[in-house]
């Protein structure tokens, strides 16, 4: 894969971006349950289709390829947050990250569940039900 790190940087900085760029439009005037709901979706889907786009490129070390990604994208992810949403906000830290930041562990999450799932359909241990 051509310039790696850069693509996973980069595709680390979209799973922010475009989530903030969607937010920016809808965030006043609309119920905040309602926009942390959007915002969980849109974060959900843009994460997604990138692993896919991720892991289509791989052909060995999924498990540790997930790992490594979910790190990166959350370490991204809560840099933003820390240096944009934070002092937009004006909330503190801890606050951030009781309200906000704990929700990007789904990050590392996600992309080990999909390291793992892929390693196992590699080595042949998903089996098709019958």
């Amino acid at each position: 894969m051509q310039n790696r790190p850069a693509k996973l940087f980069g595709y680390g900085l979209l799973t922010w971006l475009i989530p903030f760029i969607v937010s920016v439009p809808i965030y006043s005037g609309i119920d905040v349950f309602l926009f942390k709901s959007i915002m969980i979706v849109v974060g959900s889907a843009v994460g997604a289709a990138l692993l896919v786009l991720w892991f289509r490129e791989m052909h060995e070390n999924y498990l540790k390829e997930g790992i490594t990604v979910g790190i990166i994208w959350l370490i991204i992810n809560w840099a933003l947050d820390i240096a944009i949403l934070l002092p937009l906000s004006g909330s503190t830290v801890s606050v951030w990250f009781m309200e906000i930041g704990l929700r990007y562990l789904v990050i590392p999450i996600m992309t080990m569940a999909l390291g793992y799932a892929l390693r196992d359909a590699a080595d042949g241990h998903l089996k098709e039900e019958k």
